[in-house]
């Protein structure tokens, strides 16, 4: 009896070490595993919309307009570059645990011609779904067969990871639950480049589809019909859209109109949704945080008119974290604006706007640019004539500033935001142990969203200019 329970601690212990070698190696990419196993943190029949696809639908269509503008509960289920035969194993697995109202398929990836993804996107689109038949059938027709062992034996591909590892690794939410608490799948891109309009008119003509995208696309169809889900399929816009593509869609349409479902391709008519090819594109193939907006008003607009929604208002409770996933987004487009002004008077100004949930810190370089400036708002926050020989920074939340002032042994003030500390001292002002002072010559003004849990941006103002 005393071997067996020696045994049987053993294999508890081993049991329990393997589990911890599996939380801090195994892969957490964003852009497919992640979104896949928060899915599954979701209250049970709480997504009224599943969006399914590849990035072209995780940046670009956004719930969290879509909760603010329609109060549609939107889920992006989608990886990176993520083919239909992984969409049709993210709706059979939704399934289990939602009844969308409404299930989207965002049809890009009719687009791609290969039989097998490469081996990143293999383990994107298949390692966050949890043990199941529904897991072992997405391996098989993910990966050729003579690799399923290699790919279904996952340690082998992050046992090795020794030298990646990061801090992440080993905190939950990937050391940002500000953001992946409440998160739901969209990825907000604030890169922007100029593109010229697409030149494509839709004259009706066909391509055929890759055969194996096409099977899955009929399957997912197929699949909507025998659950009783409505199903859309739509084509959000995109600045590398080509004359090829446009022909792939008109054959998925025909196939979608052939089945009883509407395929909607927001290419034939973007200009009005008045995007604007020098701004609300990312890259050719995804819109940027300015397009995205614009389309998902769109799309929202043509969800409330051809469909009913159920009204969440007594619900509060239920959908706390789709309020929560707006305010981070809120959030990040005010620091992204924020981060964009260039003139001195126009950010000090900017800065008392802001509110309780930030807070700015004003720190004086060796030599005061903009002293002038600087000098006029802090004394409008009632701190009187502040000394001009340095060694003192002022703390601003809402209304309310304080003067950290200088002592013997120089001058400290910090606050804790979880395991990490937002510290100033006369040395620069640190966030996650990074110094985010900018220069000596000039007022150093940093602004942390306590939202977010961010460093919303981090200037040096001089008398002409916000130097970032």
């Amino acid at each position: 009896m005393k071997r067996f329970l020696y045994f049987l601690g053993l294999a508890g212990m081993l049991a329990v070490s393997l589990l911890g070698f599996r939380r801090v190696f195994s892969f957490k990419y964003g852009d497919g595993i992640y979104s896949v196993t928060t899915f599954y943190e979701q209250e049970e029949d709480s997504v009224d919309l599943l969006i399914l696809g590849s990035s072209h639908a995780y940046q670009n269509i956004n719930p969290m307009i879509l909760w603010k503008d329609a109060g549609i509960a939107a889920y992006d289920l989608c990886g990176s570059i993520t083919p239909l035969w992984n969409s049709y194993y993210f709706l059979k697995e939704a399934v289990k645990t939602q009844s969308p109202r409404l299930v989207i398929l965002e049809a890009y990836c009719l687009t791609q011609p290969y039989e097998y993804m490469d081996d990143s996107r293999i383990i994107k689109n298949v390692y966050g779904l949890k043990p199941s038949e529904n897991k072992l059938d997405a391996l098989k027709v993910s990966a050729p067969e003579d690799r399923w062992v290699e790919f279904g034996l996952e340690y082998i591909q992050y046992h090795n990871r020794y030298s990646a590892l990061e801090a992440a690794d080993f905190r939950p939410y990937q050391d940002d639950p500000a953001f992946y608490s409440s998160w739901k799948g969209f990825g907000n891109n604030f890169g922007v480049i100029p593109y010229e309009a697409p030149q494509v008119v839709n004259d009706g003509s066909t391509a055929p589809i890759y055969p194996k995208q096409q099977e899955y696309y009929e399957k997912i169809i197929a699949f909507c019909k025998e659950e009783g889900l409505p199903l859309l399929v739509v084509v959000s816009p995109y600045a590398g859209y080509t004359q090829g593509e446009m022909q792939v869609y008109n054959t998925a349409k025909q196939i979608a109109q052939a089945a009883g479902v509407p395929f909607v391709n927001f290419n034939d008519d973007y200009n009005e949704m008045g995007l604007d090819w020098s701004t609300d594109a990312a890259d050719p193939a995804h819109l940027s945080y300015l397009g995205n907006k614009k389309f998902t008003e769109t799309l929202g607009e043509y969800l409330l008119e051809h469909y009913t929604w159920e009204d969440h208002s007594a619900e509060r409770e239920k959908y706390a974290s789709w309020d929560a996933a707006y305010d981070y987004y809120d959030h990040s487009m005010r620091n992204k604006a924020l981060s964009l002004v260039t003139d001195a008077a126009t950010y000090l100004a900017t800065l008392d706007f802001l509110g309780e949930e930030y807070i700015v810190i004003l720190e004086p370089g060796a030599t005061f640019g903009a002293w002038d400036l600087t000098k006029t708002f802090i004394q409008n926050h009632g701190i009187g004539d502040p000394p001009e020989q340095g060694g003192q920074a002022w703390i601003l939340q809402g209304q309310t500033m304080e003067t950290v002032t200088k002592t013997p042994y120089g001058y400290y003030w910090a606050q804790r935001f979880g395991k990490n500390e937002l510290l100033v001292d006369d040395s620069g002002v640190y966030w996650n142990r990074k110094n985010y002072k900018k220069s000596d010559n000039g007022i150093n003004i940093v602004v942390f969203d306590t939202r977010n849990q961010t460093v919303a941006d981090a200037v040096c103002i001089t008398e002409n200019a916000v130097v970032r």
